[in-house]
């Protein structure tokens, strides 16, 4: 990606430039948008200077620290409430720096297809950040609008919050997660190592079987 980069300054400026001007710049570019504040300061800053498109909620720990950040664009908002039935909520890992995890909130539209509705970067998965981030959701984007029901990815924390914030909305294990457990439930009972060579044939075998007849019953719940 940087040599390309450094080659489409070459074409379209006429000017050999090498990489440590191509650094350099990027580095003064940084700076200025930074104007002197952290990475996370100056995020909040442009979130919240954005003629108001944002929903925004962070907060910080004793030592001035941000240790939660809430987002969500107004388009996402209009959209989730005219569908709001279906709310899928997920954790991601190693995404940033600060190895914050990322709670990404998505919907579904009439199309079928999902579209991230908020994000939120936690400092740790306990039941206070997660309370904080579902109350946010609940008070920024989804407020008194009806949820047929949240699919989650299992996680206690995020239970706990939804029971507490959402107490009459089910809760469903996605089907991605759903599919992970039936998977190593599958490899499980029917091992292919250690184990004689007939065995190993016929333990593949039924593994085989078995995931076939479990798509099958996937597909036509996806499709009723």
């Amino acid at each position: 990606m940087f040599t390309l980069y450094v080659a489409s300054i070459r074409i379209t400026s006429g000017y050999d430039c090498i990489r440590k001007e191509v650094y350099n710049a990027k580095i003064k570019g940084r700076k200025e948008r930074l104007q002197e504040n952290t990475p996370i300061e100056a995020l909040i800053l442009e979130l919240t200077a954005d003629d108001g498109n944002w929903a925004l909620k962070y907060g910080t720990d004793d030592g001035g620290h941000v240790n939660l950040l809430f987002y969500a664009h107004h388009t996402s908002i209009d959209l989730i409430q005219s569908y709001p039935d279906v709310i899928l909520i997920d954790a991601t890992y190693k995404v940033n720096i600060y190895n914050m995890p990322m709670i990404h909130f998505l919907g579904i539209a009439a199309t079928g297809e999902t579209f991230s509705i908020a994000f939120c970067f936690v400092s740790a998965e306990n039941d206070l950040q997660y309370h904080t981030a579902i109350a946010a959701f609940k008070a920024l984007v989804i407020g008194d609008t009806k949820v047929e029901v949240f699919l989650t990815d299992d996680e206690a924390a995020l239970k706990n919050a939804l029971s507490a914030v959402f107490p009459t909305v089910p809760q469903l294990l996605c089907l991605w997660h759903v599919n992970k457990r039936v998977q190593t439930k599958v490899q499980t009972l029917w091992r292919v190592n250690n184990v004689s060579e007939e065995e190993n044939k016929a333990n593949k075998e039924k593994r085989k079987a078995f995931m076939a007849r479990w798509e099958k019953v996937s597909s036509d719940s996806k499709e009723k």
